[in-house]
């Protein structure tokens, strides 16, 4: 368009917009687009391992909270099973059966330790210990087939040998030739009643080797 005989130029935006067009992009405006482009990346970089880093410690605590838990409740059941013991080896002390409230109280200082102090279990064990230390437990059991419950001083006992049922056939067909332990007999230490019925039950196979 001409006016007066000079030539215009339109230089609204968008003539502006062609020129750029036609030219390109300076180095200064590819430079900023790059500056905004990497600090983008980087904060999502950022962003993206301070996400990870709080599952990594929500996962740390979820693991340590169970674990805490657990521990609890097996110091909780530990507990129990040890007062438990306490109490059986309290009921084998008045019974006179020291060798069991021995098995019990170590038992419960096993168990107690697991979760706190065992010195109460620990003395009473050295207690009861000594408490036994002058009494044996019945073995009439081994020809009986069920457990004594008699306890008490050694004197009160005999020493008994006595051949297993067993064994007798085939000693007998030796000729009951052998003499303990070759030949398969046993001794047991039993109190003096029960030494007298192994005895008057197969004379043949028992006898009061000691009194």
């Amino acid at each position: 368009m001409t006016r007066a005989g000079f030539q215009t130029f339109d230089r609204g935006p968008a003539a502006i917009g062609t020129r750029r067009r036609q030219r390109g992009y300076s180095l200064i405006e590819v430079m900023i687009v790059l500056a905004v482009t990497v600090i983008g990346f980087l904060a999502l970089t950022r962003l993206q391992a301070s996400v990870l880093e709080a599952n990594e410690n929500s996962w740390d605590m979820a693991v340590d909270t169970a674990d805490t838990r657990a521990k609890r409740s097996r110091a909780e059941h530990d507990r129990d099973a040890a007062m438990e013991r306490w109490d059986a080896a309290i009921e084998a002390v008045v019974a006179g059966d020291y060798p069991a409230a021995i098995e019990a109280l170590k038992q419960a200082a096993r168990l107690a330790a697991e979760w706190g102090d065992d010195s109460e279990e620990r003395a009473a064990l050295e207690m009861v210990e000594a408490l036994a230390a002058g009494h044996v437990a019945c073995e009439c059991g081994e020809w009986s087939g069920e457990r004594c419950e008699w306890s008490g001083p050694e004197s009160e006992t005999v020493l008994v040998e006595w051949m297993p049922e067993y064994l007798r056939a085939s000693h007998a067909a030796a000729g009951n030739r052998g003499a303990r332990p070759h030949n398969g007999a046993i001794l047991i230490r039993c109190e003096c009643s029960c030494a007298a019925r192994i005895v008057s039950d197969a004379p043949e196979w028992a006898r009061i080797v000691e009194s």
